[in-house]
């Protein structure tokens, strides 16, 4: 059986979330983005120095990756940090 391939344009956490679970299904992913780093707008080249979250952890967690215990109003360094976790 031939593997399907699939491009993702952006690496945000939309974009990898949908690469987590494509890999999960057996596709070739390929993800594609504009800037040099992952997080889409968590992203170093957009972030501002004293951005955080206004929401609670859980509610931006990962069903597989379940460290968010310092994500609770998290500054944009440790948001932009989360999700490199999935990628490796």
């Amino acid at each position: 059986m031939t593997r399907k391939s699939v491009a993702i344009i952006g690496a945000g956490v939309s974009g990898l979330a949908a690469g987590k679970v494509l890999l999960e299904d057996r596709f070739d992913i390929t993800i594609f983005d504009r800037h040099k780093t992952l997080g889409g707008i968590w992203s170093p080249d957009w972030a501002y120095v004293h951005l955080h979250t206004q929401t609670i952890a859980n509610l931006m967690e990962f069903s597989s990756l379940h460290d968010t215990e310092a994500m609770d109003c998290a500054s944009w360094e440790i948001i932009h940090n989360y999700p490199k976790t999935i990628c490796k």
